[in-house]
């Protein structure tokens, strides 16, 4: 006989207990954003890895800064005493770049950065509003950013693998020079990097007994020792080491089950990278070559002068420094001639190096501002995310900053979990009222400690009773974007903060929003005069002058602060100038888009020599000497401009100022014949050519 049930209807449903179900909206669309952030590369649209990177990299941190100006005027018991000091100084270190920006010799672009860079006042914004997001993440969107971050990595890994085994290329994913694999971030030593930071949140995984976590580990591991890049190979290595070692002094009972889960971590971690070493030789690279042949001296050597030049420039430039992602336009004239020897025609666009970067960017003023920002960010924080942020910030001590991990970094150290108060600021907790601290454990987001029984009202979200009456319940205080329990947009139900006034959820409801059309705006723009562009350079090689026309000027419209679409317009009207043999008219234009693309970047030496070149073959002697001349000043060593003064000076028939000129080039380019021969004059012998020069009308030539 069947045994009598209620209807389905009546049935109670059991909710799922995974992080993406107990976490909220706003936790999902941030996870996701991050994931978006590692995977965003477009292939197929060919147009590289940096306009999809930048373009998911504003939907992360744009979203932020309405709570990062919350975070920083209001005063939310529960929450840690000195992140509203850090969200001030975040928010002065955005003022002080504003300010150098503003003060810049290209103020535009100092806002954006350079095109494929992209470090400007914008990706100081996104970082700033990164850290916000991650303030706000409820202990659910925490493990579920965790778990995000984990699988963008074994995305990344996953295509890394896939290329130096079967090979992508016919997708547009190819891989790096040597073999190296990519993944899908343009880059092996951000993929070595990205991966090693995960590495520390697998190990957490891992060592406390979570299912399946063999196939992350072994994707990770082999795709560290498939990059070949060292670095991310030693902060593996450390990670193997150090995870069995921690285990062990933390183990209570002795070696005992997670110990011995944390030594077979760092076995399979010290496996898999030796034999992802292995993957690429297989394959025909030649990663082992490349990697006994670098020095100290090729790889870091480059570095600290780089580190060293941009010393100089602070110690002349102190306060407001050159203006955000101005560092190769600050630093590139005070290299001296052996190092241009030595590396023709290389200039250090970044600082390859945070610290360093914002130093010479931002002078002493934002660097303070960001090391304020560390300093109390940092106090009294844990979790493995905060590992993960140390991994990636170890990179970005030696490595150009990247759209696709710095802001992961700040991210996470929003997003990790305050331990406890400080002990010093007792002052502080009597204010607030006994029992308005909670503290948390980790990633987890447990509840391990609270001074007082927290209440709970009726929708689940924890609130102190002490807290009900503290001075600090007004309109602004406390106001933050979190989960109430998974039900929904709540203000503050993250690490026990209480909900502002409802008009402040809405204010900063409203500038969110505000914010993410604006980031949607940006990145759609970015991503749409690109792809305008890499189509004009199709057509252009195609010989297609009209529709490189106006897909160009569509791309100049769009990318109006950088020089590359005006440059491709150049290119066009010297197309137009070949099909119709027009001497004048197509050079004069072209000369024309030429110099509107050297004005956007004063700081590049090839462009303001190639308008001066154009310029010469109008017969404009004067404005192409001072292109010359503005090209130089920037970059004392360009050889194209040197080349160019001194075939000026030959026809202006000074013999003199054009051996100077053609001697310099012999100094810069130690075999310039061809170079000196092209004028056609005779200029007497050259000093400091390996052998004497004399052009086709010297005698005995």
């Amino acid at each position: 006989m069947l045994l009598a049930t209620d209807p389905w209807w009546r049935l109670e449903r059991t909710r799922p207990t995974g992080a993406w179900y107990q976490a909220g909206v706003i936790d999902r669309l941030v996870v996701v954003a991050a994931i978006v952030a590692m995977v965003a590369w477009a292939p197929l649209l060919g147009v590289g890895a940096w306009p999809p990177e930048a373009a998911a990299a504003l939907l992360l941190g744009l979203p932020g800064i309405p709570l990062l100006v919350a975070r920083a005027t209001g005063r939310a018991p529960g929450r840690p005493p000195l992140e509203r000091w850090a969200a001030r100084a975040l928010l002065a270190w955005l003022v002080v770049g504003l300010a150098s920006a503003l003060s810049s010799a290209t103020p535009a672009l100092s806002i954006v950065g350079l095109f494929g860079q992209g470090t400007g006042w914008l990706f100081m914004v996104v970082l700033a509003g990164a850290w916000a997001l991650g303030t706000g993440l409820s202990p659910a969107g925490r493990r579920l950013l965790a778990s995000g971050l984990i699988g963008g990595a074994l995305a990344n890994g996953a295509v890394a693998l896939a290329q130096v085994t079967v090979g992508l290329g016919r997708f547009g994913l190819s891989r790096y020079s040597g073999g190296q694999p990519l993944g899908l971030q343009g880059n092996p030593v951000f993929l070595g990097g990205i991966e090693a930071a995960a590495l520390v949140l697998v190990a957490g995984r891992f060592v406390e007994g979570r299912r399946r976590v063999w196939l992350p580990v072994a994707v990770v591991a082999l795709t560290i020792g498939a990059t070949g890049e060292r670095m991310s190979m030693l902060l593996a290595v450390v990670t193997a080491v150090a995870v069995p070692v921690i285990a062990r002094f933390r183990s209570a009972r002795g070696p005992g089950l997670a110990w011995q889960k944390a030594t077979a971590f760092g076995g399979a971690v010290l496996a898999g990278v030796a034999l992802g070493s292995v993957l690429p030789v297989l394959r025909g690279a030649s990663i082992v070559a490349r990697q006994a042949s670098a020095t100290a001296e090729g790889t870091f050597g480059d570095r600290l002068h780089a580190w060293l030049e941009g010393a100089r420039y602070l110690v002349h430039h102190p306060l407001l420094g050159a203006g955000p992602g101005q560092f190769g336009a600050a630093t590139s004239a005070l290299f001296p001639l052996w190092f241009v020897r030595s590396h023709p025609g290389q200039v250090f666009t970044d600082g390859h190096d945070i610290v360093v970067e914002y130093a010479v960017t931002t002078g002493l003023l934002g660097l303070t501002c960001l090391v304020a920002f560390t300093l109390t960010a940092l106090h009294a924080r844990r979790g493995l995310l905060l590992g993960f942020a140390a991994a990636v910030a170890v990179v970005a001590l030696i490595e150009p900053l990247k759209p696709s991990m710095t802001p992961l970094a700040f991210l996470a150290v929003g997003a990790t979990s305050w331990s406890a108060q400080p002990g010093w600021p007792r002052w502080r907790a009597r204010r607030h009222g006994a029992g308005a601290t909670i503290a948390t454990s980790g990633d987890a987001g447990s509840v391990v400690g609270e001074v007082s029984k927290p209440a709970r009202d009726r929708s689940g979200s924890v609130e102190a009773p002490a807290a009900a009456a503290s001075p600090d319940r007004r309109a602004g205080a406390g106001v933050g974007v979190g989960l109430d329990a998974g039900r929904g947009l709540g203000i503050g139900a993250a690490s026990g903060e209480r909900a502002g006034s409802r008009w402040s959820r809405r204010v900063v409801a409203a500038g969110t929003v505000v914010a993410v059309l604006v980031a949607v705006a940006g990145a759609a723009d970015l991503l749409a005069g690109t792809r305008e562009m890499v189509l004009s350079k199709g057509d252009a090689a195609l010989s297609h002058e009209h529709a490189a026309l106006g897909e160009a000027t569509l791309a100049n419209h769009l990318l109006a602060p950088w020089p590359q679409a005006a440059a491709q317009l150049a290119v066009v009207a010297l197309l137009g100038r070949q099909a119709t043999r027009r001497a004048p008219t197509p050079l004069a234009v072209a000369t024309t888009w030429a110099q509107v693309a050297a004005a956007r970047d004063p700081g590049d030496a090839p462009a303001w020599a190639a308008a001066g070149s154009m310029q010469l073959q109008l017969g404009r002697l004067g404005p192409a000497a001072a292109d010359a001349h503005v090209a130089l000043h920037s970059y004392p060593w360009d050889a194209a401009a040197l080349q160019l003064l001194g075939t000026i000076a030959l026809d202006r028939n000074q013999p003199a100022a054009a051996r100077r000129w053609f001697s310099l080039l012999v100094q810069v380019r130690p075999r310039p014949p061809v170079a000196v021969l092209m004028t056609g004059r005779c200029v007497g012998n050259l000093p400091g050519s390996p052998a004497a020069l004399r052009g086709p009308g010297c005698g005995g030539t």
